[in-house]
Parts: C-alpha cells; sequence; structure tokens
C-alpha cells in the first residue's frame, strides 16, 4: 500500500521500495540497500541518484563509503504540490484547444440511470443567459421517483448557483401541477413552468440548453436519451420553444 502511494507521488518502483527501506534503516550503504530490498545494486545506486535529486535523499562520506540517509518524507507532499502547479501552468492552454477541436454536431445515446445523470449534468454545465428550456408533454410522474427527484433538485441547484432558470412546458392536469409543486419546493424563482391545454400525455421530452439538446424517451422500466450537441440544432429548438412559450398559459 505504501509502494502505491508513493508511486502515485511520481516516484518509480525501485525508487519507492529504496527509500522506504532507507526510512526504516535510518542510513544504509549501498550494499545494504540491496539486501534489504532485494534489488541490484545498480538499480538501487540509480535510485538514490534520482531520491537525491527530488531532496528524498542525502548522502554523506565515511572514508570512500559513501552513506545514503532519508529525507523528511513530508517533501512527498511538496513534490506533489509542484507536479499540480506545473499541470496547472499548462491547462488552460489544453482546455482551450479540448475545446476548439470539439466537433460542430455530436450525436450521442444515453440510457437508463445512468443517462439521466449525464443528461441533468450536461443542462447544468451547458446552461447559459437563455436558461434551459424543456417541452415535457406529460404530467411529471417518469420523473418522482427519489433517484430522479434528487438529479432534478441538484440540477435546480446548479441553476441558482449560476443564476441562471429553467421554463417547461406541459400537459394541463392537476397531477402535473401537484408533482411540479413537490419538485420545486425552494427553487421557484428560478423554475417557471407554463401548461398546455389541448395537450395529451406523452413518455417524451425534449430540452434545450445552450449549445445542447436531450430528447427522452420514457417506458416502463427504462429511459432512453438522444444528446446532440450543436449550436444551430439547439438554437431551432430554442426558438420553436419561444413559440410553444408564448402559445401556453
Amino acid at each position: 500500500m505504501e509502494l502505491d502511494a508513493l508511486e502515485e507521488t511520481g516516484l518509480t518502483r525501485n525508487e519507492a521500495k529504496t527509500y522506504l527501506a532507507l526510512l526504516r534503516l535510518k542510513q544504509s550503504r549501498i550494499t545494504e540497500l540491496a539486501l534489504k530490498t532485494g534489488l541490484h545494486a545498480r538499480n538501487v545506486y540509480d535510485s538514490l541518484n534520482k531520491l537525491i535529486e527530488r531532496g528524498l535523499t542525502s548522502v554523506s562520506f565515511e572514508g570512500r563509503v559513501k552513506v545514503f540517509r532519508a529525507e523528511n518524507p513530508a517533501k512527498l507532499r511538496e513534490l506533489l504540490v509542484e507536479k499540480t502547479k506545473k499541470l496547472d501552468s499548462v491547462l488552460p492552454e489544453m482546455l482551450s484547444s479540448f475545446k476548439e477541436e470539439k466537433p460542430v454536431r455530436e450525436i450521442s445515446i444515453l440510457r437508463g440511470a445512468e443517462g439521466f445523470t449525464l443528461m441533468a449534468q450536461g443542462m447544468g454545465e451547458s446552461a447559459d443567459k437563455r436558461g434551459v428550456a424543456v417541452y415535457a408533454p406529460h404530467d411529471l410522474s417518469p420523473l418522482m421517483e427519489e433517484t430522479q427527484r434528487i438529479k432534478l433538485r441538484k440540477l435546480f441547484g446548479v441553476l441558482k448557483e449560476k443564476k441562471s432558470f429553467m421554463r417547461v412546458i406541459h400537459a394541463d392536469s392537476k397531477k402535473a401541477r401537484t408533482n411540479a409543486a413537490v419538485l420545486d419546493k425552494g427553487f421557484e424563482k428560478h423554475i417557471t413552468r407554463k401548461y398546455a391545454k389541448g395537450l395529451s400525455n406523452k413518455p417524451i421530452a425534449w430540452s434545450s440548453a445552450g449549445n445542447t439538446v436531450f430528447i427522452n424517451f420514457f417506458t416502463k422500466n427504462d429511459m432512453l436519451i438522444v444528446r446532440i450537441r450543436s449550436e444551430d440544432v439547439a438554437t431551432a429548438f430554442m426558438e420553436s420553444f419561444e413559440i410553444l412559450w408564448k402559445a401556453a398559459e
């Protein structure tokens, strides 16, 4: 376990073995370390040189013989901090490249509980000044299971934190209004719902957030979600939603 933890800091397996052995011996010569670690003396020597470079080991002389000592293991934390700083220095450019290289139009199929989680997270991440638009011609029954409610309310919390919002259109029914009241409790300022008369209850919904569209198909025991990442497609869905929003009550 200690070896694995040391390797996570960037040490090789041999370096980790050598450092742990030296830490327990307090000080040692190469021959003793080779016996303690089971490594060839040459491998121990190479590992010690690397450990000296990292500030984890020091060397002194007793006559002509080199004696090695382990330095404070707190230095390992400093090594991790240094690695993090190096990563932080290049991460902005890497993230910029990642965003620039995204395909103009990307279509994915999500399914089940994990798919619903990815959809909720995607809505929160993609929400912009236009908010999230949802067309859901059903009474919210597919979303009233505890796991779904928790994920939705977590999304509402993200929208609140981002000072964004959600607008939803439903088929008009008493059950839809009752379920909505349960889901929205505490987030009423960020969730606005309208109810369209004449819509029949259908196991389907779609939503638009930023440059992403989600199309949901509900079945009795499963959920299928089509995710489309495309600025022009998302804009088309949002424009259609605005027409429906004006017509709903």
